[in-house]
């Protein structure tokens, strides 16, 4: 049976996959530490499983995973391993430029470490400027918003891992005292991991950008191009994000129906429904 992982393809394997059905995952995150019940890797170890299944299930290949991102903030723990800014943006370019000239028409960019969303949206949208190749770029929470929480090692990362890799996990580091909070630990208590909730975030996603990965390969197949209304996507999202944090509008914008209505367009690939519901939110929240 023929692997999900690019880097065991055989050159025939990989011939074979760009010509039946040539999508491809990049899943990314830094070296940090993660409470004192997680492994430093898990941004991306959660994110490349994730792709993996993905992959296995609607088609296409997970490429290793990139144990690099910019640094969130400046915490002291042990193990936090990072790259500047621009030096991320120049490797998540070079690897787009190289997946789309091995012939991949559609890439999924994913990333698990949260405040490195931004930066692969702006990158996406860039390449996207003049490819063809559409880039689904997210973090994994951004599939399932009406499911979960993003946070840090806390509830709902843990709960992610409890599915993906409960072998790297181990609760028993958590102090039992509820009054002590565990370090490099942030958002939810991850003492309320739950493994169910986690397996049914994990499927959420996988439905979505696996079903969502898939469609834009039918639609190129079929002579339509979805990248430039991808990168439309990319950047009107980047600068609501930063309007709302700018003019203290983040919860009017956070909680507005119209976002709710936008995501479930976007994610049933209604696109048409998605651009105009995107134009209306932007005239609403922040009046332009």
């Amino acid at each position: 049976m023929k692997s999900s992982r690019y880097e065991e393809l055989k050159l025939d394997e990989i011939r074979d996959l760009i010509r039946d059905c040539p999508i491809a995952y990049l899943a990314s995150g830094p070296m940090e530490a993660h409470g004192p019940h997680g492994p430093v890797g898990l941004d991306a170890l959660k994110a490349h499983a994730i792709c993996l299944r993905a992959a296995r299930q609607y088609g296409g290949v997970a490429y290793p995973p990139l144990f690099a991102g910019q640094q969130a903030c400046a915490l002291p723990y042990a193990g936090n391993v990072y790259i500047r800014p621009e030096t991320a943006r120049a490797l998540y370019r070079d690897l787009l430029v190289c997946l789309e000239r091995t012939g991949f028409q559609v890439i999924v960019l994913m990333s698990g470490h949260y405040p490195e969303g931004g930066l692969i949206r702006e990158v996406a949208a860039d390449f996207m400027i003049n490819g063809m190749t559409p880039v689904l770029a997210l973090c994994e929470k951004d599939a399932a918003w009406d499911v979960m929480q993003g946070d840090h090692a806390g509830r709902w990362e843990t709960s992610l891992m409890l599915e993906l890799h409960p072998d790297l996990v181990e609760m028993s580091r958590l102090p039992a005292d509820r009054s002590v909070k565990p370090p490099a630990m942030l958002g939810c208590d991850a003492r309320d991991a739950d493994p169910i909730e986690g397996a049914r975030a994990v499927g959420t996603i996988v439905k979505r950008v696996g079903g969502l990965a898939a469609h834009l390969l039918d639609q190129r197949r079929r002579g339509t191009n979805h990248g430039a209304l991808f990168a439309q996507f990319c950047r009107t999202e980047l600068q609501m994000e930063q309007l709302a944090g700018s003019t203290n509008l983040g919860q009017a914008y956070a909680t507005h129906p119209l976002l709710a209505r936008y995501r479930e367009a976007f994610w049933a690939c209604a696109f048409e429904q998605a651009d105009e519901l995107q134009r209306q939110l932007r005239g609403e929240v922040f009046g332009r």
